[in-house]
């Protein structure tokens, strides 16, 4: 069976909202639980991605914010209870959320569709690069659509309920190429469920190579502490992430924090997935790395 909808993945605001503080979301926001605007500039929509299923009637539908102009933003607010909305032509927009589990998402070219008054507008993707544009296009399989809500079903590894503590920097060096300077921030991810901390990690951003950062992810879950180190790139396209070695790392032990794993270790650790989820979480909520990452993302 598919998950029922109320245990679809879904993110509650725009990951550039959801990384606010509550005095910025007072401030900047005007928000409910179907529209954001921020700065009184930008304007999202909260809507579902449709995916079909193999040999299921109904679609799976993640539950993901879309971005649209202002004159678009008035034009759904003045069909908001209009039943002959569906007869609009679509709308252009770009998907404000970074989806777990997919490359090229956060930022991907979509058309807004809406649906009626009772049920929320549709995203069909565009961007062909975007992987569920393959997805919405060929359908999944039913092991699939339990993956995106396995995100979901366990709290601890919620991309969307997680909560990202900003730490202090810990230092300035010099690329040893460029000679520009390379900075080190660190902060942790907690369980708001139980207060545990979930993973601590660490953040290195060369100001001098376009779109390019390493994060060192530290966990404990089935085993002793261990390091998890990743090359990642923010380009048009979205996030890409390569698992390093050792020798390749910036970091070789964290001290209490465990020891670097090579690339194979981490590709058969248990807890595998979970370094992925949590990388994801930095990317989408960290401030130091979006400010670093976003001009590479809405490059055209």
């Amino acid at each position: 069976m598919v998950p029922a909808v109320d245990i679809e993945l879904y993110f509650r605001r725009p990951d550039e909202i959801a990384v606010l503080s509550e005095a910025e979301l007072e401030a900047r926001c005007q928000h409910n639980d179907d529209i954001c605007i921020l700065d009184s500039a930008r304007f999202f929509v909260r809507c579902t991605i449709p995916l079909p299923v193999h040999e299921c009637a109904e679609p799976y539908a993640i539950g993901a914010w879309a971005e649209i102009s202002e004159p678009d933003f008035q034009k759904v607010m003045d069909l908001w209870d209009d039943e002959n909305q569906r007869n609009q032509p679509p709308i252009d927009a770009v998907l404000a959320n970074n989806v777990p589990l997919t490359s090229g998402s956060f930022g991907c070219k979509l058309a807004v569709k809406l649906t009626g008054p009772s049920t929320r507008p549709h995203i069909i993707i565009a961007d062909e690069k975007c992987s569920l544009f393959h997805e919405q296009s060929n359908g999944i399989s039913i092991h699939r659509a339990s993956e995106y809500s396995d995100l979901l079903r366990s709290d601890s590894n919620d991309n969307a309920t997680l909560e990202l503590v900003e730490e202090q920097e810990l230092e300035v060096s010099q690329c040893s190429c460029c000679k520009r300077e390379i900075r080190t921030f660190c902060g942790y991810i907690t369980d708001p469920g139980d207060g545990n901390v979930r993973a601590d990690y660490w953040l290195r951003i060369p100001q001098g190579h376009k779109g390019l950062f390493t994060v060192a992810v530290a966990i404990k879950d089935g085993g002793k502490p261990r390091v998890a180190v990743l090359l990642g790139e923010a380009t048009s396209e979205g996030f890409t992430y390569w698992i390093q070695d050792r020798k390749d790392s910036p970091w070789e032990h964290f001290g209490e924090y465990g020891a670097v794993l090579d690339r194979e270790e981490v590709l058969n650790d248990s807890a595998k997935d979970l370094y992925f989820i949590m990388v994801d979480k930095i990317a989408a909520s960290d401030s130091r790395l979006i400010k670093h990452t976003a001009p590479y993302l809405n490059a055209e």
